[in-house]
């Protein structure tokens, strides 16, 4: 137990050093259902499970980012769960602070078989924006996405996950199928290049992602802590938009592409079920241009989830 917590803590003084870019294009279906990075999704001890936690992130120009969430899942049978997930976001930074609802997800998770200890499971779910994406700073300057606390989009989320004893593949799709950013956003807004590193976003229109993770659980002996590598790879579909000043549709060049993110994950499990989840995760290849705001140097979050 003792060398398997004191791995999680070179990790955790590693990860930011060897970060020279930027990514972690994850636009919230990463947590979402079967997706979700779970060291136990196969012991279910109750028909209810309820979440809370917090997720700090080191954006770009050194905006931090502090997203608080509860989920709640709901086992009509052995086979079938529905979750329920809604989202505060907290952002701060050289051009302004801002606190704002997030999403609301709902997805539906099937389990299809187990067998040989395998289990292949799907998801089904739906993102809700709540809220447009335009807010401001104290003097009443418009934010770019970075600080926003939604993407404003409404999306629908497919995915699937096979376990293979220790080993888990899942695979995703997110897509935007109705666009609400009111966001009005320009660079040249702020004196003395103030916003310069951060991408207009005018009216801006998001492409989907899909998704491509890998995992390998290890349970450490004698002890209920379980350590769950991954690496995730996120690709853009297409280049996003926006409208510029003559309220023309522009296309924002390179800003599809690849992110692939190193992530570790520790799960302890407590003797009246409890768990409690550690995740790190900072990206090995980025796109190149991401004016959607989702840059991440370094991810870092803790669950609480307790059944009932």
């Amino acid at each position: 137990m003792k060398k398997g917590l004191a791995f999680i803590f070179l990790i955790a003084l590693c990860l930011p050093g060897y970060v020279n870019s930027q990514g972690c294009s994850d636009a919230g279906f990463c947590s979402l259902g079967n997706l979700k990075l779970n060291a136990t999704s196969d012991s279910v001890m109750s028909n209810n499970v309820i979440s809370g936690g917090m997720i700090y992130g080191m954006g770009l120009d050194k905006t931090q980012t502090f997203t608080s969430f509860i989920d709640y899942q709901h086992y009509f049978y052995h086979n079938f769960n529905v979750q329920s997930k809604v989202t505060t976001v907290y952002a701060s930074g050289k051009l302004g602070n801002n606190f704002g609802l997030g999403d609301w997800y709902v997805s539906g998770n099937f389990s299809f078989h187990q067998k040989n200890k395998s289990k292949l499971s799907a998801s089904v779910g739906i993102k809700v924006p709540l809220n447009a994406s335009n807010n401001k700073n104290d003097e009443g300057l418009p934010l770019p996405l970075d600080y926003q606390s939604s993407l404003a989009t409404y999306d629908v989320i497919l995915g699937s996950h096979l376990d293979i004893n220790q080993f888990g593949i899942s695979a995703g799709l997110q897509l935007p199928v109705i666009q609400n950013n009111e966001n009005t956003f320009f660079p040249w807004l702020y004196e003395n290049m103030e916003a310069d590193q951060f991408t207009a976003t005018n009216k801006f229109v998001r492409k989907g992602d899909i998704l491509l993770r890998s995992t390998y659980r290890i349970s450490i002996p004698n002890s209920s802590i379980v350590i769950t590598p991954a690496i995730l790879a996120i690709y853009h579909l297409g280049n996003d938009s926006f409208q510029n000043v003559f309220n023309q549709k522009t296309e924002i060049n390179n800003s599809e592409g690849l992110t692939i993110n190193a992530m570790i994950q520790a799960t302890k499990r407590f003797r009246n079920f409890n768990e409690m989840e550690l995740v790190i995760a900072s990206p090995l290849i980025v796109r190149e241009i991401r004016p959607d705001g989702l840059t991440r140097s370094l991810v870092l979050s803790i669950q609480y989830k307790i059944p009932f």
